[in-house]
């Protein structure tokens, strides 16, 4: 089986699967999301891997083409599913997307998304409560509505968390010098 690197994820769950054998992988996430995010990476691939490319016909993107494409699928973000191609894209592990999203909109756009969001954020990723915990101003929660799921709370509760591990972690260095 053609093994890829462009989803870490996968490439993870395939890695000991022969060539000959087959492999059935089954997600629990917003579709949408994750048909956005495997477009994006054939965009920034070059649609290598691409069954549905007919070889003969292929012609390679330029950059400015790539940039082109991109900038259209990111026009797309909004309110209502960032917060999904975020969090697909952060657990397909495509780490450099993940980072897009944050610098291109969910990281100006916090207080609209979250209280766009219909669904609980209980069980959103401790790694991505976190990364907002320290990326996110207090300015930018204080225009969070009131959830029933506490999301702001658990926010500022990443927010010690990470600040107590970091000081833990600075005593003990002192204490070895």
């Amino acid at each position: 089986m053609q093994q890829t690197s462009a989803i870490p994820h996968f490439s993870n769950v395939i890695e000991n699967v022969g060539e000959q054998e087959g492999v059935e992988i089954t997600m629990n996430c917003n579709f949408r999301a994750f048909m956005w995010v495997v477009d994006v990476i054939k965009i920034s691939t070059n649609f290598e891997g691409d069954p549905s490319r007919q070889e003969e016909d292929y012609k390679s993107l330029s950059n400015s083409e790539k940039e082109t494409y991109m900038a259209d699928r990111f026009s797309e973000i909004n309110d209502e599913n960032c917060l999904n191609k975020l969090v697909t894209s952060h657990f397909l592990k495509v780490k450099w997307l993940y980072e897009r999203i944050w610098d291109f909109y969910f990281g100006d756009n916090l207080s609209g998304i979250i209280n766009a969001c219909q669904i609980s954020l209980t069980n959103l990723s401790p790694a991505i409560l976190s990364d907002i915990a320290r990326r996110v101003k207090d300015t930018q929660l204080e225009g969070v509505k009131e959830r029933r799921d506490k999301f702001v709370s658990n926010v500022y509760r990443a927010r010690i968390e990470t600040t107590l591990i970091s000081n833990s972690k600075s005593i003990q260095q002192s204490k070895k010098s």
